[in-house]
């Protein structure tokens, strides 16, 4: 696909998502895992965010029962109960509850303050994305949460924590998308085929 706008991309791309079979998402989105599994930046931290799975995204349940049996928490995105547009990451365990918040997207219940972290405190965050180029330029839903809440890894060049990585499948590549000033850029992009 060529450079085009966000919106044009986003819908194409998303329609490509829509119109794949189930079970090719399904299989494509285990082979991402098992390629995120393989991963020395995940198999060092101790501290992933990862998200669940909505409209088609990459299911990354598979990876988050991986780091359970490592005997570490998933950390879940939940939104900012105070800055509307930001993320904080809440522990999660096999056993934690989860409820629907207002986008319909399961989040932790538990806000018991020593499970939660703000961005910075991840070694790793697993983001999801509608497309991606080559320079690992990411292009979201359009909301700008992930932009937000790691802006600083936008405008500070030394602050490399957390790692981003994005996960998409390769219909989701793109020739290149247009950066804006407020985009954050990703350190690794992981499909079914190869890691960028």
């Amino acid at each position: 696909m060529t450079t085009d706008s966000p919106s044009r991309i986003r819908h194409a791309i998303r329609r490509l998502r829509d119109e794949s079979p189930r079970q090719q998402l399904e299989d494509s989105s285990r082979k991402i895992c098992h390629r995120l599994m393989k991963l020395s930046l995940l198999m060092r931290a101790n501290k992933i965010g990862c998200y669940f799975p909505d409209r088609g995204e990459v299911d990354l349940r598979p990876l988050m029962h991986w780091i359970w049996q490592l005997d570490r928490p998933v950390y879940l995105p939940v939104l900012h109960p105070f800055r509307q547009g930001h993320l904080l990451f809440c522990a999660t365990y096999p056993s934690s509850w989860l409820r629907l918040n207002h986008y319909g997207i399961p989040e932790p219940e538990s806000r018991n303050h020593s499970e939660i972290l703000t961005p910075v405190n991840l070694d790793v965050v697993v983001t999801p994305l509608v497309a991606f180029d080559a320079s690992k330029h990411r292009l979201g839903m359009g909301g700008g949460y992930y932009d937000r809440t790691f802006w600083r890894r936008a405008r500070e060049r030394s602050w490399r924590h957390p790692r981003l990585i994005g996960v998409g499948y390769e219909f989701q590549k793109v020739d290149r998308i247009l950066k804006q000033p407020w985009d954050v850029p990703l350190d690794l992009v992981v499909t079914e085929q190869t890691v960028y």
